[in-house]
């Protein structure tokens, strides 16, 4: 950060103010949620694990699985749970937002 004529510090390069350029036009309200974790997320890392940490144990020829050897059967199989661990992630995030903007609007 180099300060300008006024003194205040302005980022050198265009990566530096990236994250600010995300939330800048972001309501006050939704900053904490776009930030906060949700666990749920963690699932989309099951597919990966299972392809990349199974794949030494699948590595075989023998049986062969609707005429595909093991392993690319393996493989094929860790991408097809990728598509349904990523759409169940999107719907509990949607049903997670839909419970939240009912409660958002309303003061107790």
């Amino acid at each position: 950060m180099t300060p300008d004529a006024a003194g205040r510090k302005v980022p050198r390069h265009d990566h530096e103010s990236r994250p600010l350029r995300l939330l800048r036009g972001a309501p006050s309200s939704a900053v904490p949620r776009m930030l906060s974790a949700r666990p749920h997320r963690w699932l989309a890392a099951l597919p990966t694990v299972l392809m990349l940490g199974g794949a030494p144990f699948a590595n075989r020829v023998e049986p062969y699985v609707l005429g595909l050897p093991f392993l690319l059967a393996w493989i094929v199989g860790c991408v097809l749970l990728t598509s349904l661990v990523l759409t169940v992630v999107r719907a509990i995030d949607r049903r997670l937002d839909a419970d939240g903007a009912d409660t958002r609007g309303r003061r107790s």
